[in-house]
């Protein structure tokens, strides 16, 4: 399922969901969005703080499909991993709550 109105939004060199996207194969089907809280104009910081994040940090996923905001790279990664139905175990898998751990 590939999710082409996606954006992740990354500031600098914060690169993990950049990394993990790549493993799953899904790079060239988001949108990267270069955000820095410290250059950006006014007015786009007040958009970042009232749609996306409240404190303007980063990294964020916006899946504009669902609306789901997440704001934090290990639960973006989940939920790309999840989402996608690569690099976790199946839901049948009897492991799979020690994946959580």
């Amino acid at each position: 399922m590939e999710q082409n109105a996606d954006k992740l939004l990354l500031i600098d060199d914060l690169l993990t969901s950049a990394f993990h996207l790549t493993e799953l194969g899904l790079r060239e089907s988001f949108e990267f969005v270069d955000f820095n809280p410290y250059t950006i104009n006014d007015d786009a910081l007040v958009w970042y703080r009232t749609n996306v994040h409240p404190h303007a940090t980063v990294p964020a996923l916006v899946d504009e499909n669902s609306g789901l905001v997440l704001i934090e790279s290990g639960a973006i990664c989940l939920y790309l991993a999840k989402l996608h139905q690569q690099l976790t175990p199946d839901d049948a898998d009897p492991l799979w709550p020690v994946y959580y751990e």
